[in-house]
């Protein structure tokens, strides 16, 4: 696609979320508190891509990415996902991102995202916070969606301890 052909498709969805969201819904509070940020943090381009261009799932997929972003955030889901202040996220679980729980690797000029991840050092962290951490992470995958869509995304898991039940088959 070209880049004229996916801006006019990123406007045409803007326009249609517009007329099909509820007056209550997240995504219309959004738009309406936050405009920029629904641009950068919920990046049409992105949706239109991973619905094959189709504006009507991809402005559904929009709301529905806004619904759950104020299911687990509340008011703050309306400051940036950062760490740095204002931010959505608790002092809590940007202390354990600043941790290295999970991270991104840089890029070495590769063509996929590499994530690793150390659950053992995050299991005694709250609910709350594990949620908010995974939410943050999925987030940071998809700030460049064309590669990671095309490519994929490689997941490394640091496992300390595996314990596998004797009867269960692979």
């Amino acid at each position: 696609r070209s880049r004229n052909s996916e801006e006019r498709a990123c406007g045409h969805l803007e326009k249609l979320l517009v007329h099909i969201l509820d007056d209550n819904s997240a995504c219309r509070e959004a738009l309406k508190r936050c405009p920029e940020l629904v641009r950068t943090e919920s990046n049409p381009l992105c949706f239109l891509r991973c619905t094959n261009f189709n504006c009507q799932d991809a402005a559904e997929k929009t709301a529905v990415y806004w619904e759950e972003r104020k299911k687990i955030f509340g008011e703050k889901a309306f400051l940036p996902l950062s760490l740095d202040e204002p931010s959505a996220l608790s002092n809590e679980t940007k202390k354990h991102i600043m941790e290295d729980i999970t991270f991104l690797l840089p890029n070495q000029g590769g063509s996929q995202q590499v994530l690793f991840w150390a659950p053992a050092r995050s299991r005694h962290l709250p609910a709350r916070a594990r949620i908010e951490l995974v939410y943050y992470l999925i987030f940071k995958l998809f700030q460049n969606p064309p590669r990671n869509l095309k490519d994929g995304i490689i997941v490394i898991c640091c496992m300390e301890t595996m314990i596998f039940n004797r009867g269960s088959k692979l």
